[in-house]
């Protein structure tokens, strides 16, 4: 499990999917610097994980899975993860997040990706937050 700030991530990477997936998995792997030319190099700065306000449990298995996904579909994956309560997860171990706190509408939950994601009784349910680690 990771727990990092989700505005940090967004507002250090523009928003850009492959640069989101980059940080994730800096913040999963513990990746550091090598060089100057290390893509990571402009991120050596930021402190994702000050003041976290989002989590993802099973954060490898978006790297598993990247052959089979475009890197779009797994940033907005971990955008709307994001939307999650970290005080939930930690109280009650919540993996899902209530349509009624989702920043987006039904329709666009179902128009991310049916594979990643899942609706049901008002809860989108994050298909790798839901697996157990072998």
């Amino acid at each position: 499990m990771i727990q990092y700030n989700w505005h940090k991530v967004f507002r250090a990477t523009g928003g850009n999917s492959l640069e989101i997936l980059r940080v994730i998995k800096m913040l999963t792997y513990s990746e550091i610097v090598v060089n100057k030319y290390d893509k990571l190099k402009k991120y050596e700065n930021f402190d994702f994980k000050s003041n976290p306000t989002s989590f993802l449990v099973n954060p490898e298995l978006l790297y598993e899975a990247q052959n089979s996904f475009r890197s779009g579909e797994l940033a907005r994956y971990i955008a709307l993860a994001s939307c999650r309560s970290l005080a939930d997860y930690l109280a009650f171990k919540t993996v899902t997040l209530s349509l009624y706190h989702s920043p987006v509408s039904l329709d666009v939950i179902g128009d991310i990706n049916n594979k990643l994601l899942f609706i049901q009784d008002n809860q989108v349910h994050f298909v790798f937050e839901e697996l157990r680690r072998k």
